[in-house]
Order: C-alpha cells, then structure tokens, then sequence
C-alpha cells in the first residue's frame, strides 16, 4: 500500500473515532432533563440552573465544538488525499468498462488496494451507467460523458452504508441539497422510480448531479429542458445493481 493509501487509512480510523466521541457528547447533552446542545443554562429569573451540573455541560459544549472544526479538517485532509491518489493513477475506471470489468474494480479482483479502498470512501453506490448521449443535448451541454457512473442526481441517490455522514460536519463529498431534504433510496429499482419525477420537477432549473468519472468525482449542473430531441435530458441511464459493483 502507498504512502497516500496509509495516510488515507489513517485519517479514517481518526475520523471514525470523532464521530464515536461527537456521538457520545450529543447523547450526554440530550439527556432527559439536559439542555441539549442550545438549551439554557439560566432558569427564567436568570440565575444558573440548579438542576444540572453546570461544568460538565460547558464542558461537553465546548469539546463538541472542538470536534466538530476538527472533524471538518480531517474531511478536508481525506479528499486531498484522495486527489492525490487519483493523481497517482491508483484509481482508474476506464472509460466505457464493461459491466464485468466495473465489478472487478469493486471486489478488487483485478484492481490494487489502494484502488478498492479510495472506492470505499465514495459517500454515494453508482446507480446508473450514461451509455447513450446525443450531441446538443441537455445531458451533453452540462458535461456528461459516456461511460459516466451516477452518484446522485439532485435529491436522487444511493448512500454507501459503509461512509458516515455527519450533517454537522461539512466538506464531505456530497449532495447539493439539503440533507432533510434529502434521505437517500435504498435500492436501484426506488431510484428509477424517482428519477423521472426528480427530472420533470426540475425542467428549466439547475440539477446538481455527482458522477462517476475515471474514479474522479465530478460535479455538474444539468438544466433539463426540451430540446430537437426525445425527453428533457437527451441520455439513457442504464440501471448498474448492486451485483455489478
């Protein structure tokens, strides 16, 4: 393994130990009787509550903050090794890779560790594969290529189970939206029957859309809208199960 593969696996065991710790503050904090996070620590005539204990509240409040920007840092240190592990050429999806070939590069039957494990940290399974573009479609017009792998298309996409997120530390690789907004589907055949929907709701607006490019996560605005040709997008999606991964 690299030295930017070792470096990657070491952030991730620091990150996780974050989260374990960050998990353990907020249900401390969330206590029956506790203020959670922002409660008051002042009763109605102002003076201290009496109720709790005061120091350790502070206490948990501050090291929750500390975590939390540190927690950020750390996100930040993944994706620029990440970057620099794709600069290396460690991690390669050939463009327009059969079916077969993509689930070697998952199981990593013909794909190094560090390949397997830069692909493990994608927040977000592949649901789809662009095998069909048309010239001056909406899809070609936003800078999508065949062979590209969709991560997420608006609120549309598949969470990695084994990538935590947490919604108060950003600079994950991710989402456009919110994530209220946005719980994910839990199978290919719920994301094509989103999809449409997802689409027509958004003719005439920005979509954001992660894919899969080369290994290399690529973020694009797509505008469906009508066009010379058939639908609003110009494109077909062919759905990628989780067998093929």
């Amino acid at each position: 393994m690299t030295d930017t593969a070792e470096t990657l696996k070491a952030l991730a065991v620091r990150q996780k130990k974050m989260e374990e710790e960050m998990e353990a503050l907020a249900d401390f904090l969330s206590q029956p009787g506790m203020p959670g996070l922002t409660g008051n620590l002042v009763d109605v005539e102002g003076f201290p509550r009496a109720d709790i204990d005061l120091y350790a509240v502070r206490g948990a409040r501050h090291r929750l903050a500390v975590l939390k920007t540190d927690y950020q840092e750390i996100r930040s240190q993944i994706e620029k090794e990440l970057l620099a592990l794709h600069a290396q050429g460690a991690v390669s999806v050939p463009r327009g890779e059969s079916a077969d070939r993509t689930k070697n590069l998952r199981t990593g039957a013909s794909a190094s560790a560090d390949t397997e494990y830069a692909l493990e940290l994608c927040p977000y399974v592949p649901f789809a594969k662009i095998d069909e573009l048309h010239e001056k479609s909406p899809a070609s017009t936003a800078g999508f290529r065949l062979g590209d792998l969709v991560l997420q298309l608006g609120s549309v996409f598949i969470r990695n189970p084994n990538v935590t997120r947490t919604a108060d530390a950003p600079g994950q690789p991710s989402v456009c939206v919110a994530e209220d907004d946005a719980r994910g589907c839990t199978s290919v055949e719920e994301v094509f029957r989103k999809l449409r929907q997802e689409v027509e709701s958004h003719k005439g607006e920005n979509l954001c859309v992660t894919l899969l490019r080369n290994s290399d996560m690529v973020h694009l605005k797509l505008v469906p809208q009508t066009w010379e040709g058939m639908g609003l997008v110009g494109c077909r999606f062919t759905p990628v199960t989780q067998g093929m991964l």
